[in-house]
């Protein structure tokens, strides 16, 4: 794993991974980067953890809300930019299990959902979903999620929810989730044309 920064340029989040840059092009087009005036106020600013709230300068990922926050996942715990003030959520002030944030995505509702990811496999990690301030949490434990290692989000048009997973090394579990109308269905080698288990991106 790399030591990271993310760097907001006009509309553009940029990522340095010591002399690599990566570009993420944060839906440029799209009514919520046009909307958000906070983004068009910044030339470019440089965040890291010792110049802000930034809880670690790992940053996992990276989504907008359709309320203008940014949200940051990073190996210390999730963090939200909003009207230039910071918040930041670890397991320690908010129901979140773990605090390595893998991978982070919003829904047109409104929703983050944020994939913990758990080194063990089994306990501090699962899926998260947060809106209007309100938490909820979905582990293998009551879920049919197969993992607590979310890998990956993704939302599709028709509002339904992708979820990657692995499992931990040696170890069952993993494959891909998709979340609808609050009924799951599961993917594995067993059931589908997937080559693994390991679902990452």
């Amino acid at each position: 794993m790399f030591n990271m920064a993310f760097v907001m340029h006009h509309y553009s989040i940029i990522i340095a991974k010591i002399g690599i840059v990566i570009i993420l092009e944060l839906a440029i087009n799209s009514n919520i980067v046009q909307s958000q005036s906070w983004i068009s106020n910044y030339n470019e600013v440089n965040f890291t953890s010792g110049n802000s709230d930034l809880p670690s300068n790992f940053v996992e990922s990276l989504t907008l809300t359709t309320d203008g926050a940014l949200w940051i996942g990073t190996i210390e715990g999730l963090a939200r930019f909003h009207h230039q003030q910071w918040q930041v959520f670890t397991p320690d002030n908010s129901p979140l299990l773990g605090k390595i944030i893998q991978t982070l995505t919003s829904t047109p509702d409104g929703a983050l959902w944020i994939g913990n990811f758990s080194i063990s496999g089994r306990t501090g990690g699962g899926l998260v979903r947060f809106h209007q301030q309100q938490w909820q949490i979905f582990t293998p434990d009551n879920s049919p999620l197969p993992s607590n290692n979310v890998q990956a989000l993704t939302s599709t048009p028709d509002g339904a929810l992708w979820i990657g997973t692995s499992g931990p090394a040696g170890g069952a579990g993993g494959g891909l989730t998709r979340f609808y109308k609050q009924q799951w269905q599961v993917f594995t080698p067993d059931n589908s044309p997937l080559p693994g288990k390991d679902v990452q991106t």
